[in-house]
């Protein structure tokens, strides 16, 4: 996208995470900001997981229902997500299979997980994570589209 369109694009998002701020009930304002989020960067798989002792205790999942947010869980890296959650800070690989910090991780090799961006949210002692996967258009995710990403759960968190 060219700097121009990215800059409305952006713009465009922005005014309507503002429009979501008026959202009463806290649940569906995540669940609609995520899912704005991840169609404005084209990720196919967006979820944002909150921790209750080291296990999601809610979640939310793009594009899916109850029912596939288990096998949605399985696609996802929880090598990504517990390195996000261990160091406190953005985790980006433009291919985790690629990538010799995740290579070797299950999930990875088994879903050939490419493209990641996982943010954790509450600052130093994080409580959950934001985590966007894979391109409908094959490739890493731009810098503009990580910092998105990363300002969004800066905004989610306590």
């Amino acid at each position: 996208m060219a700097d121009s369109h990215w800059v409305a694009h952006e713009r465009d998002v922005y005014r309507s995470l503002l429009d979501l701020g008026h959202e009463a009930e806290p649940e569906r304002y995540i669940r609609e900001s995520l899912d704005l989020v991840v169609d404005a960067i084209g990720a196919r798989i967006g979820y944002l997981g909150m921790l209750d002792d080291d296990e999601a205790s809610w979640w939310a999942a793009h594009g899916c229902d109850e029912g596939e947010l288990q096998a949605l869980r399985g696609r996802i890296s929880s090598g990504i997500v517990q390195e996000a959650l261990r160091t406190a800070t953005l985790v980006v690989t433009a291919s985790a299979a690629l990538d010799e910090r995740f290579a070797d991780r299950p999930s990875v090799r088994t879903q050939a997980i490419e493209a990641v961006v996982c943010a954790p949210i509450g600052g130093s002692t994080p409580v959950a994570v934001l985590y966007v996967q894979g391109k409908r258009v094959p490739g890493p995710f731009t810098q503009a589209e990580v910092q998105l990403v990363e300002r969004l759960a800066r905004n989610l968190g306590p």
